[in-house]
């Protein structure tokens, strides 16, 4: 009688064929990211004042500071490039900018529904970090949809 060794003996459904798994995981991360970036989209939405005037010439060094209406009337939350930012920090993190980048604009994006008080530190803690440009964004005039008549 003929044994045959154990050993001799390959079967391939052994092998865990992993590539679907990692087609899920990468499916799983990009849902996420996307899903993240558009709830940070959603969070930072705002609405701007309105104007006919201005220029509308893209700026190459842009730094974007967004000013949001928080959670009670006498909070903001302010972001720069969609990361929050705490008001005690916005004068470093500006100064570390403007060394980084002396002949860049920033653009202060408010909401129209905040006063000018809500705003106010923003602008002071531009004018604490030296920044010699800084602008108002509003969104055009001609642009806006009017509801009917007034």
């Amino acid at each position: 009688m003929r044994l045959r060794a154990l050993s001799s003996h390959h079967h391939d459904s052994g092998k865990v064929n992993v590539t679907p798994l990692i087609d899920v995981v990468m499916c799983l991360i990009v849902f996420y990211l996307l899903v993240g970036k558009l709830a940070l989209d959603q969070r930072t939405r705002i609405v701007l004042p309105a104007s006919d005037v201005g220029s509308t010439e893209p700026t190459p060094q842009l730094l974007t500071i967004t000013v949001a209406p928080g959670v009670s009337q006498s909070l903001t939350a302010i972001f720069i490039g969609g990361e929050e930012v705490r008001a005690s920090e916005l004068a470093a993190r500006l100064r570390t900018w403007r060394e980084r980048s002396p002949a860049g604009v920033v653009q202060i994006r408010a909401d129209r529904s905040l006063t000018y008080g809500a705003v106010a530190p923003v602008i002071e803690a531009c004018r604490e970090a030296g920044l010699g440009s800084v602008t108002l964004a509003a969104e055009r005039e001609s642009s806006r949809s009017t509801g009917g008549a007034r």
